[in-house]
C-alpha cells in the first residue's frame, strides 16, 4: 500500500508513487473498518480527463466504484478482524496493481 504519510489514531494514510501520480490509501478503524483510494498528480492539482475530474479528496473504493455505497466492515466481535483485514488487503493490492494500466496513456489536458 505504500509508506505511511499520516496517522491520527483512528485513520492511516499510505502513499505510493507511480510515475507522475500519487495514490493515497486511507484506512479508518473506529467501530467499523473502511478504506478509500485517492489518485492525484504529485502537484496536488485537479486533472480533467474527458468528462471525469480527478482531484484530491475524491476517494474511490470497491462499493463506491459499483455505485452502491462505501466499503466497510462491521467489527462486532474480535474474531471478525483477521478476515476483514485479509479482505481489505486483497482489495487494496488488486487496485494498486491495476492502477498503472488504468492511468497509462491518459491524455491530460
Amino acid at each position: 500500500m505504500g509508506n505511511v504519510v499520516e496517522s491520527d489514531g483512528s485513520e492511516l494514510r499510505y502513499r505510493i508513487k507511480i510515475g507522475i501520480w500519487n495514490i493515497d490509501t486511507l484506512i479508518s478503524a473506529d467501530a467499523n473498518l473502511s478504506y478509500s483510494h485517492i489518485i492525484f498528480l504529485k502537484e496536488h492539482k485537479p486533472v480533467n480527463i474527458s468528462s471525469v475530474v480527478i482531484s484530491p479528496g475524491a476517494g474511490i473504493d470497491f462499493l463506491r466504484w459499483l455505485g452502491i455505497g462505501k466499503t466497510s466492515w462491521i467489527l462486532s466481535v474480535q474474531e471478525d478482524i483477521p478476515q476483514a483485514l485479509d479482505s481489505l488487503e486483497l482489495l487494496c493490492n488488486h487496485f494498486i496493481t491495476a492502477v498503472p494500466s488504468l492511468l497509462k496513456n491518459l491524455n491530460l489536458q
